[in-house]
């Protein structure tokens, strides 16, 4: 398994598997999704260093992808957040 291989995001069947998530879960999937984008921007780096620019697109974009893959994790924990929070009076 190469680099990229190993922090390529997953994107399978993302949209009905986290609708089942609790707001807490989505937060943890949002932290490991960030955890993951670190890695890879790290990794895209040391690309750069070693002069292996065209590896570092793809540790980048696979970057991006967990950026962008966190950032629905906090969407839907507010939202589900909100719900909980709206049914029991308090105010957000």
């Amino acid at each position: 398994m190469t680099l990229t291989q190993a922090n390529k995001p997953e994107t399978t069947g993302s949209s009905s598997n986290t609708q089942n998530l609790t707001a807490q879960a989505h937060h943890l999937k949002a932290a490991e999704h960030l955890e993951m984008a670190s890695k890879s921007h790290k990794d895209a780096a040391r690309m750069i260093d070693s002069g292996d620019h065209k590896a570092a697109i793809g540790q980048s974009k696979a970057g991006a992808e967990h950026i962008e893959n966190a950032s629905k994790h906090v969407s839907e924990a507010a939202k589900k957040t909100q719900a909980v929070a709206s049914k029991s009076g308090a105010h957000a």
